[in-house]
C-alpha cells in the first residue's frame, strides 16, 4: 500500500512563467530619423507579439518584424540575437581562473524574424538590432526583461512532494482554472518520469519557482535522507547536500528554508544557514551564523504596513 504525503509549493502561471515586459518603444517624429537616427518603432505590437519570446518550447516557431525608421535603410543590416542568463540576470561565469561574460547567441540575421526554437532550454534575454553598416549606427531594442526555453512537457502549477513507498517523488497539479483540478490535469511522478529516478527518503519540503524568486532558479527539496537544489528547468540536480556548503554541517537535519532580499535562508539542526544569491561568487550556504541559539523550523518575512495619517 503506497502512502501519500503532501506537502505544497504554489506557482501560478500568470506571474511565474511570464516575463515581464518593458515597452522600451521610441516614439519619435520623422525629423528625428532624417537627422540620421536609427529608429525602432514598437507602436502598434499586439499582445501576443509583445511576448512572443517570453515562453518557448525547443520546436516552436516564433515570426516577428519589427519596424525600422532610417533616412538610409537601404544601409541597413539586422541582427536578432540572445544573451544567456543566469538567475534571471547577465551574469559572468568561471572560465579558468576568470570570471568572464557569456557571448551572445545569434538567432537570425533577416528583418522578419522567423526561428524555429533549437536553443537548449534555459533562460535568455533576446535583443533586435538595426546597424548602419557604412556610417557604423546601430540601434538596439530588448524584447522583454527575460525569455524561458522550456524542456518539453514543463509544467506550471501546484508542485507536491508525494511519497510512494517510502520514496519520494514530485507530483504536478496544473490547471488553467488555477486550483480548480480534475484528474486529466494532476501529473503524477513528474519528477521520476523526467529524470528516471525518486528521491531518497520521505518528503519534508520544497520550495522555489520558475520565476526565480527563491532557491537560485530552482528548487530546494528536502527528504529525511537529502537535500537536493533541482533546476526549474528539467528538474536535474544543480547541487547535492554535500555541495550546498562551504562546510558541511556535522548533523543532517533541513527544517526549513525561506528566499528574500536576494538571500536564501536556510535552518538545519536549529542553526541558521545563508546564501546570497546577488553576489556573483556566493554560491553556497555560509557556516551556521555564531551564537547560543536554538531555531523553530519556522521561517517567514515581514512587509511594513504603511501607517495612514
Amino acid at each position: 500500500m503506497k502512502t501519500l504525503t503532501y506537502i505544497a509549493i504554489f506557482l501560478f502561471a500568470s506571474i511565474g512563467f511570464i516575463a515581464c515586459y518593458d515597452d522600451e518603444g521610441n516614439y519619435t517624429y520623422l525629423s528625428d530619423y532624417e537627422a540620421g537616427e536609427i529608429v525602432i518603432d514598437t507602436f502598434g505590437l499586439s499582445q501576443a507579439e509583445r511576448t512572443a519570446l517570453s515562453t518557448l518550447y525547443p520546436g516552436d516557431t516564433v515570426e516577428l518584424e519589427l519596424n525600422v525608421n532610417y533616412a538610409y535603410m537601404e544601409n541597413l543590416r539586422y541582427r536578432w540575437f540572445a544573451l544567456p542568463l543566469t538567475n534571471y540576470s547577465y551574469e559572468p561565469v568561471q572560465v579558468g581562473n576568470s570570471l568572464e561574460y557569456p557571448p551572445a547567441d545569434t538567432i537570425s540575421y533577416e528583418k522578419k524574424l522567423h526561428w524555429v526554437v533549437d536553443f537548449d532550454p534555459g533562460q535568455y534575454r533576446f535583443y533586435f538590432m538595426a546597424e548602419d553598416s557604412v556610417r557604423g549606427l546601430k540601434a538596439y531594442f530588448q524584447m522583454s526583461n527575460y525569455g524561458i526555453i522550456y524542456t518539453e512537457g514543463t509544467f506550471d502549477g501546484l508542485y507536491l512532494l508525494t511519497e510512494y513507498d517510502g520514496e519520494t517523488d514530485i507530483d504536478v497539479y496544473t490547471s488553467e482554472l488555477m486550483l480548480i483540478y480534475t484528474g486529466d490535469s494532476v501529473v503524477h511522478r513528474y519528477y521520476s518520469q523526467t529524470t528516471g529516478q525518486t528521491i531518497p527518503g520521505k518528503p519534508r519540503f520544497i520550495h522555489g519557482s520558475h520565476t526565480g524568486s527563491t532557491s537560485r532558479d530552482g528548487y530546494l527539496v528536502a527528504t529525511d535522507q537529502t537535500m537536493l537544489r533541482l533546476n526549474s528547468v528539467g528538474l536535474t540536480t544543480m547541487d547535492t547536500w554535500e555541495e550546498m556548503f562551504y562546510t558541511v554541517p556535522d548533523v543532517f537535519d533541513p527544517q526549513e528554508c525561506y528566499f528574500t532580499n536576494n538571500a536564501d535562508f536556510l535552518i538545519n539542526d536549529g542553526q541558521l544557514h545563508v546564501l546570497y544569491t546577488d553576489q556573483t561568487n556566493d554560491r553556497k550556504f555560509s557556516t551556521a551564523i555564531s551564537g547560543d541559539y536554538d531555531l523553530a523550523s519556522f521561517l517567514a518575512t515581514r512587509h511594513a504596513v504603511p501607517t495612514v495619517p
